[in-house]
């Protein structure tokens, strides 16, 4: 059965500007009604702190996906319909808008033409961001502010996405998002009329503002998927997909370098409008009529915070589950491979990343909350699978990486040599400690930390103190960065050895420990 609206009075939604984490929920609504005229849409279920999008939820259960009616003879990626079972999301109640992808831009490439274009085409007339050069902001066009952004690649829309703790929504979620459970053509039901969505048929010459078309509403409450802007799905283009997708959750994310495109546009005809039609574009191309919306996976409740000292910001044991015990910030990984291979650890159970043949398998957690610039320390427990001490290869044990605020590496680099990077994200432009690796062998359990304090950074390995740095002031971290990860690895030749760690305790204190302190944690059997 169809989620099914909520009863009551329809709510005014009007603005998606961008909110910061910490606005409050009535704040944001008065920056919403502030910018744009009202539009009815159905309540959302929740609205994303990150961006101040409305989120509908889409039930888990089943659905048909896919055409077998006479207009869809020939084209046999749509063939044939076939049943599937998708887990519970939500996706955004409307496109994102030029608002929010300015935004966006300003905040991750500031001043980078070169990363601005690859995500969005500024010089397209349909484009209503522009670029001012004295301030190195991107500005909208006035008026245009709660339109669709377009000429959107993908690689521009995966990024806002990741950005915003989303992510694309699969191919399957798209459509059940749009459909419901019925099978209808449209969005709103399956007789067309050209004035329910903005499509050429409608007389439509460029996009309407998001959720200005409230018969083009799916019965999950999402908005403007038969028009307005065609959108980006996560999925690489399989032209038979269907004849070998899996019933549960399917997504195809191997094949063709293309990726999937959804949805009617402002320029296109009713064929693209029904619900089930789908094409494809690479991921680079930014064509007038393309956006995008998110989705974001309905998580499994997580267990009570374990009790960890008041010291502790962020500690992941690995025991089994790759979430934190307890963490100041968000507990769940905003990415994690679905097939982790959990083995014996240090203590209790520890967790398989970095190569597994042609597949990379790593962590990547939210460092809001969880991790300090002004002060800490990480330590973890890692253990080389497959791999010495002197062998190539890049092993990423702690990263953050983003060139507008900071750089921190804690790796094994090239050959026998771990270093510790820490700066301000700009190439060069940071301290150095190295220590040599000679001595490591395969299935060795390794403690490793570091601590920052007033510059001065200090690497520890088993307990002991091998290494320090003070960074200058011009290349110490300039700001707050967004994520860290666990486990990346890099083998740029095949004749490279492909090979995994161990990692296990993996601990962010709020505070710079003493030496003492640090072998106490090496030492410690309980709780950090």
């Amino acid at each position: 059965m169809a989620h099914q609206p909520k009863a009551g009075k329809p709510r005014l939604v009007t603005s998606l500007a961008t909110g910061s984490r910490a606005l409050c929920l009535a704040a944001l609504a008065a920056v919403l009604m502030a910018m744009v005229a009202p539009a009815l849409a159905q309540e959302p279920d929740k609205i994303s702190p990150y961006d101040g999008m409305p989120q509908m939820l889409v039930p888990a259960g089943e659905f048909v996906m896919g055409a077998d009616d006479e207009d869809a003879l020939g084209r046999r990626w749509e063939f044939p319909p076939h049943r599937v079972r998708l887990r519970a999301y939500w996706i955004d109640q409307f496109e994102v808008t030029n608002a929010q992808f300015a935004q966006f831009l300003n905040k991750v490439a500031a001043g980078n033409l070169q990363t601005i274009y690859s995500y969005c085409d500024l010089g397209n007339p349909f484009c209503r961001i522009r670029y001012d050069p004295q301030s190195k902001q991107c500005v909208v066009e006035k008026g245009y502010e709660q339109h669709p952004v377009c000429a959107v690649s993908y690689t521009g829309a995966e990024a806002y996405a990741r950005s915003v703790r989303r992510r694309l929504p699969t191919e399957a979620e798209w459509e059940k998002a749009a459909r419901g459970s019925d099978q209808r053509r449209y969005p709103w039901g399956n007789r067309w009329d050209p004035k329910n969505t903005v499509t050429r048929e409608s007389g439509a010459t460029k996009p309407s503002p998001v959720g200005s078309r409230p018969a083009d509403g799916s019965p999950y409450g999402a908005m403007d998927m038969a028009g307005n802007v065609s959108e980006w799905v996560v999925d690489a283009w399989v032209e038979d997909y269907y004849l070998s997708s899996p019933t549960d959750n399917p997504v195809c994310l191997e094949g063709a370098w293309q990726r999937v495109v959804r949805g009617g546009a402002w320029c296109l005809t009713e064929w693209d409008a029904r619900v089930t039609s789908r094409r494809f574009l690479g991921p680079s191309v930014q064509r007038r009529y393309m956006g995008f919306r998110c989705a974001e996976t309905v998580p499994e409740p997580l267990p009570e915070p374990a009790p960890v000292s008041d010291q502790v910001l962020f500690y992941a044991p690995m025991d089994g589950y790759v979430y934190a015990a307890a963490a100041r910030g968000e507990r769940r990984p905003l990415k994690a491979p679905s097939d982790l291979t959990f083995v014996p650890g240090h203590r209790g159970q520890a967790v398989l990343l970095g190569d597994a043949g042609n597949v990379l398998r790593f962590l990547e957690y939210d460092a809001a909350g969880n991790f300090r610039i002004e002060e800490g320390t990480l330590a973890l427990w890692i253990q080389p699978e497959g791999w010495q001490g002197t062998d190539f290869g890049f092993r990423y044990f702690f990263m953050i990486i983003d060139e507008a605020t900071c750089k921190f590496y804690l790796y094994r680099y090239q050959q026998d040599n771990l270093l510790v990077l820490a700066g301000n994200g700009i190439e060069g432009e940071w301290g150095a400690i190295g220590y040599s690796t000679r001595e490591w062998r395969d299935g060795q359990w390794l403690h490793l930390a570091v601590t920052w304090k007033d510059r001065k950074v200090i690497l520890y390995v088993d307990g002991k103190p091998v290494g320090e740095t003070v960074v200058p002031p011009e290349k110490y971290f300039r700001g707050m960065p967004p994520d860290f990860f666990l486990g990346q690895c890099a083998n740029w030749a095949p004749t490279q050895k492909q090979a995994s760690t161990a990692f296990d305790e993996f601990v962010i204190f709020s505070r710079a420990l003493s030496p003492e302190e640090i072998v106490q944690e090496r030492n410690r059997q309980g709780l950090p």
